[in-house]
């Protein structure tokens, strides 16, 4: 009976602990987040992400270009989902069905050798 009372005792405590788990950040990162609507917002006007760190370092939070970066993937990554591809349309599909041959033709010509082995300049004609 000890048993049962420990072992849900253990589940309860590691259930808490997974609910109140918060990754460590660093200050700079507590920072990007504090200022994560302006950066965003400069995205969106698309400012490079050097430039970005410019001004954040104007206002005296040093950060480098690839801080910023990371920052702005992971961000982006989190608030909005992955770009679906565009759906080929019957057109697009002919035309793509109907290159490919082609294109393998020319592949194989190119990778072909000439018999009698390789090309060597005469060196009468130089």
């Amino acid at each position: 009976m000890n048993d049962n009372s420990t072992s849900n005792l253990v589940e309860t405590r590691w259930d808490e602990a997974v609910k109140n788990y918060v990754p460590r950040m660093s200050a700079k990162w507590k920072k990007l987040v504090s200022l994560q609507e302006g950066i965003l917002e400069l995205r969106r006007k698309h400012a490079s992400h050097r430039t970005i760190a410019q001004i954040l370092g104007n206002i005296d939070v040093q950060v480098s270009h690839v801080t910023v970066r990371k920052f702005c993937l992971r961000v982006s990554k989190s608030k909005r989902g992955r770009k679906q591809p565009r759906k080929a349309t019957g057109n697009q599909m002919y035309h793509e069905s109907h290159s490919q041959p082609q294109i393998r033709q020319t592949r194989n010509k190119r990778n072909r050798r000439e018999p009698g082995g390789p090309r060597i300049a005469d060196p009468n004609t130089i």
